[in-house]
């Protein structure tokens, strides 16, 4: 392990007057641009290292809540107040599909390790699997400690982790891991 004084690490300030209500970001894969979800339903893409907006795009018809880019860089899905989840081409910043999820918020995504999947979490205890090409739902799971907030995919398996707060403000939170299998 390296002493901690032997890194250092740059400051780049920067201003971004253009984009109010920033509610998630991400790097795209090569790291030349930010992607920014917004509270105007939008999500904007950010220059870097220079910071400058280049453009916004509308995504949700309430707030932009999360982003997720999959892992072949091909794509990038959002989710929303208005519990959809939307799924834009890269290349051209098109919209590809649209798939509704619910009628509540959507606040967690996550492309599984082949970008096949996506992992969707919204402000109820369920989780919800879609197939990231056609949108279809495949499976939704109610869990029983409470909404997720936060999800990701293991790197290389169908695993998926899932953590949260309890309901009624107790102190302890929960975690669940789950995997899945091929049906014959």
């Amino acid at each position: 392990m390296l002493p901690r004084d032997s890194h250092k690490w740059d400051f780049v300030p920067g201003k971004l007057d253009t984009v109010e209500g920033i509610r998630d970001f991400k790097f795209n894969h090569p790291g030349d641009l930010l992607f920014i979800a917004t509270k105007s339903g939008s999500f904007a893409t950010i220059e870097y290292p220079t910071l400058n907006f280049l453009e916004s795009f509308r995504s949700h018809t309430g707030y932009c809540n999360v982003l997720d880019l999959d892992p072949r860089g091909s794509y990038m899905a959002t989710g929303g107040e208005d519990g959809m989840v939307n799924i834009f081409n890269n290349a051209e910043m098109q919209l590809s599909r649209a798939t509704f999820i619910s009628d509540l918020p959507i606040y967690n995504l996550s492309y599984s390790f082949d970008g096949e999947y996506l992992a969707v979490g919204q402000l109820s205890s369920d989780v919800v699997i879609a197939s990231s090409v056609s949108g279809e739902v495949l499976y939704r799971e109610m869990r029983q400690g409470g909404w997720p907030s936060c999800i990701t995919w293991h790197p290389s398996k169908y695993i998926i982790a899932t953590c949260g707060d309890h309901p009624k403000g107790r102190a302890a939170g929960w975690i669940a891991v789950n995997s899945m299998t091929q049906q014959s």
